[in-house]
């Protein structure tokens, strides 16, 4: 007799569930049932070394990093934040050109519960947003993308991500670096650490606008690029289908849950950077 089982089928984000009945008995097909905001089997492919995304630039102190903010300066200036605030999680970037103090333009994105998702999570996907304003612009020669989270300007240099999703939000980055750099032929794209909480504008401006994002408010779904737009995969093994999956999908949740750890003291830094 033909033991019941589970078949999965991956489409993007959804994940299919479809039971057989035993052979002997009459053949019932549960109707396919679609279920979002799971991790898609491809994040768990590219545990590959890669090439860092961009040069970054850390200062040795606070000190150091805000006479570096004020004596280097851009032609284009994005400024990335993440932000947990009332239960939830949201990223947003604010983009300035060179010489103006006003925002040229801006992008949030809400994440969700945080529950799911963590700062560190935000402050990758700030990344993204940043590189999305910056792929508006009809043209750049220099720009930088600035932030107050070391950990997440790190990531952009390493070889491995995480979990399955900050690999993914890593992966969506070096691809947007890519596109970018194929619009903005010759394009000098660096990312600067800037301190958090003293009072530079284009930080506190992104950090209210991560803000506004983690209560919910995102930017029209149009407007962002179409890798983050929606929901995106869980970083936790809380899905009701967690069970039912195959080996592979099941050891990657388990290895996203003993790195929790790692996960929540990495968003600590971010916080107190």
């Amino acid at each position: 007799m033909l033991a019941d089982h589970c078949v999965l089928y991956d489409v993007r984000f959804r994940v299919c569930l479809e039971k057989i009945a035993p052979a002997r008995s009459p053949m019932r097909i549960i109707p396919l049932i679609p279920f979002k905001n799971i991790w898609p089997r491809r994040l768990f492919s590219s545990l590959t070394p890669g090439k860092p995304l961009f040069p970054v630039y850390i200062a040795m102190d606070r000190k150091a990093a805000l006479v570096e903010q004020s004596a280097i300066r851009d032609q284009i200036e994005v400024y990335s934040d993440g932000s947990r605030i009332n239960g939830g999680v949201g990223a947003a970037a604010v983009l300035y050109r060179a010489g103006s103090k006003s925002v040229t333009a801006t992008l949030r994105k809400h994440l969700g519960r945080a529950t799911q998702y963590t700062a560190y999570d935000a402050e990758v996907l700030g990344m993204i947003l940043a590189l999305e304003l910056l792929l508006r612009e009809s043209s750049a020669r220099r720009a930088s993308i600035r932030l107050d989270c070391i950990e997440a300007l790190r990531a952009t240099q390493a070889s491995r991500a995480q979990d399955g999703l900050g690999l993914y939000l890593v992966d969506v980055l070096r691809e947007r670096v890519g596109v970018v750099k194929q619009k903005h032929q010759g394009l000098k794209l660096v990312g600067r650490w800037v301190p958090g909480h003293e009072g530079v504008l284009g930080n506190v401006v992104s950090d209210q606008e991560a803000k506004k994002a983690a209560r919910g408010d995102s930017s029209p779904a149009e407007e962002l690029p179409g890798s983050i737009r929606g929901l995106l995969p869980l970083r936790k093994s809380d899905h009701p289908l967690t069970p039912l999956l195959p080996k592979d999908y099941a050891q990657a949740t388990q290895l996203a849950a003993s790195q929790a750890r790692i996960s929540t003291k990495i968003s600590r830094q971010c916080a107190s950077n």
